[in-house]
């Protein structure tokens, strides 16, 4: 499923956001 695809992505960027922060 790309969807799922998708929201792991930005989960994913998020999570690495706030491990720089």
């Amino acid at each position: 499923r790309k969807q799922q695809f998708y929201e792991n992505s930005y989960n994913n960027s998020n999570v690495y956001r706030l491990s720089i922060e």
